[in-house]
């Protein structure tokens, strides 16, 4: 094939993607699925190979990736719910894992492959889950919430499993070396814990939307290089880089202003993932491929179902949790990546297992999909309406100056559910003792979802900015289409444009704001 340059080279891998995720997208394929193949479409064209260039750009994605698990991470949410993750998370671990193990040692008689193996059948795909569960709104619905807290569990363990992957893989002695790097990288995520509590970094935060962004990058990344010199996981360093940042101050806008560069580079890694695929050897190992992939899922189905009944959980949530928790997942295919390249597994192995994955993820998709019609005829299996959020309020204030403020006070005094989105990090360390006010930019997608839009009554824009109001007006209303909006504008002349863009609460500075707002607020809650 003729060389192609990194240009040309960039805008096929895109453009196929970009086709392949609305094609299949279409049938609700999780994007996992649509990346691996166009990258197992690219690899056949030679367009990624062997090229150092996207390696690299792969190795930047897993980075990334586990940045932000560590970002979800939070010890206060789990120990809120210690019980399913006592019982329910480290069951499916243990259950999962040891008659795994057993049957792969029985089978390979290599203990190194048995635990790579048994790792990547007990671990399930976060992504794909958190995609399907999002997409029904579930997240706050108890099978939502168990598979959320279990797919969180997993992915702690994944850590912990590359990390030891990496003393297998690099034969570290594990002596005082081990010890000085522990001791030394402790220090530095201690030393990076207190920096991120300083006044010096709330500054540079709100300074600049770009500087967030660097140094998000350089935390993440910065973490990892210091793990790696003390000898330990660069993947554990960009977890616990990733931990530090969620119990900040600024954790959830950090993770926003990142989150569209991590989708890109995750991307590249599930595209390099598809292109190590060979087509000979999986049509050699297809029949393989199918048998592992409905051997897993079957097994891994009842172990949660039975869990699930030893929890007295209902049969409604307890069909949808088993069923989005049987497939295998992202970090199955990281692990067996690591393992290929340290040749502790065939080729072959890795053909089958990780095709196992792919086709795993889909078959979770397609099942998940079909309960919701066959609820729909066996009432026993249909799923309310009503379902518990952390985010549940029922109006959302965007802007916490004397406006916002006097809103969030007639609310209270109502007895109304509220969530305040504020920019200026010394006005919410100044009251969220008194209010429920977060630091983030409401004009971010998933910060707004944070705040629970999707199942608020009302949205309630008080900064007087025409653009802004339009710009949150629209995004509130893509997630949340039955939400009433209140915005506040300057002059007379704004009113109208808010109003053709459906916009019809509005309150205008020229005609006494603050009277008018509350006026509407009254009327709406």
């Amino acid at each position: 094939m003729p060389h192609i340059d990194a240009t040309t080279g960039l805008f096929l891998v895109f453009l196929i993607s970009s086709v392949l995720l609305y094609l299949l997208g279409r049938f609700e394929i999780p994007f996992i699925v649509s990346l691996i193949i166009a990258g197992l479409i690219l690899g056949q064209f030679g367009l990624l190979g062997e090229n150092e260039i996207f390696r690299e750009i792969a190795d930047f994605g897993v980075m990334l990736m586990l940045f932000f698990v560590g970002v979800e991470f939070s010890i206060r949410t789990l120990w809120s719910y210690r019980k399913e993750v006592a019982i329910i998370g480290v069951g499916q671990i243990v259950l999962t894992f040891l008659p795994s193990f057993a049957l792969l040692a029985y089978i390979f008689n290599d203990v190194r492959v048995s635990f790579i193996l048994s790792s990547v059948i007990t671990m399930s795909s976060t992504i794909a889950i958190l995609s399907l569960v999002e997409k029904k709104s579930a997240i706050g619905i108890r099978y939502g919430r168990i598979s959320f807290l279990v797919a969180l569990i997993q992915d702690i363990t994944s850590i912990i499993i590359l990390v030891i992957l990496s003393l297998i893989t690099t034969r570290t002695d594990i002596s005082s070396n081990l010890f000085l790097g522990l001791l030394v990288f402790t220090l530095y995520s201690v030393a990076l814990y207190y920096f991120t509590k300083t006044k010096f970094a709330d500054v540079l935060i709100v300074r600049d939307r770009y500087l967030i962004v660097f140094l998000a990058i350089v935390i993440s990344f910065g973490s990892a290089v210091v793990a790696k010199l003390c000898g330990l996981s660069p993947f554990l360093g960009a977890f616990v880089a990733g931990m530090i940042i969620s119990d900040s101050f600024f954790g959830r806008q950090i993770a926003s202003e990142v989150l569209p560069i991590k989708e890109i580079f995750v991307g590249f890694f599930f595209i390099y993932i598809g292109s190590t695929i060979k087509i000979e050897l999986l049509v050699q190992n297809i029949l393989s491929t199918i048998l592992v992939s409905v051997a897993v899922m079957f097994f891994k189905f009842l172990v949660m179902f039975l869990l699930l009944l030893f929890r007295k959980e209902s049969i409604e949530h307890n069909l949808r949790a088993s069923v989005l928790l049987s497939n295998m997942g992202e970090f199955g295919l990281l692990i067996l990546s690591l393992s290929l390249s340290s040749k502790i597994i065939t080729e072959t192995t890795f053909i089958i297992f990780s095709s196992a994955i792919v086709i795993s993820i889909v078959i979770t998709s397609f099942m998940f999909h079909l309960m919701d019609k066959i609820s729909n005829r066996v009432p026993i299996l249909r799923i309310g309406k009503v379902g518990y959020s952390l985010g549940d309020f029922e109006v959302v204030i965007v802007g916490f100056g004397p406006v916002g403020k006097r809103v969030a006070e007639v609310l209270n005094t109502m007895n109304i559910s509220n969530i305040i989105l504020e920019m200026n990090s010394d006005t919410v360390r100044k009251h969220k003792n008194e209010f429920n006010i977060h630091f983030g930019d409401a004009k971010r997608e998933n910060i707004l979802r944070w705040a629970g839009i999707e199942k608020a009554k009302l949205l309630v824009i008080t900064a007087p900015i025409l653009n802004e109001a339009l710009f949150i007006s629209e995004k509130a209303r893509a997630i949340n289409p039955n939400i009433d909006i209140l915005a506040r504008v300057k002059f007379i002349s704004e009113v109208e444009i808010l109003k053709q863009n459906n916009i019809l609460n509005v309150v205008c500075d020229e005609t006494s704001a603050l009277e008018s707002l509350i006026k509407l607020l009254s009327q709406k809650v």
